[in-house]
């Protein structure tokens, strides 16, 4: 999980967070905004699946970076 700050300039009025869920069977990441939201903002999606976790985030561009992915058959 990843903490990030509100920036009301690059579109972020609350803090949230980025987390792996799983949608559709595969992890994804979401992003949870304001930090009590039940439901997230997916972020990836499809059959393949976000593995090893969140390695940064760009707080200007609001670009996630994670370290690998795995394409499922």
């Amino acid at each position: 999980m990843m903490y990030i700050s509100k920036d009301q300039a690059n579109g972020r009025p609350y803090d949230g967070y980025i987390d792996i869920v799983e949608r559709d069977g595969y992890n994804h990441l979401g992003y949870f905004s304001p930090l009590n939201a039940s439901t997230p903002q997916y972020i990836t999606g499809g059959s393949w699946e976000v593995m090893g976790g969140i390695a940064a985030f760009d707080k200007d561009t609001n670009l996630v970076y994670c370290p690998c992915f795995t394409l499922l058959t």
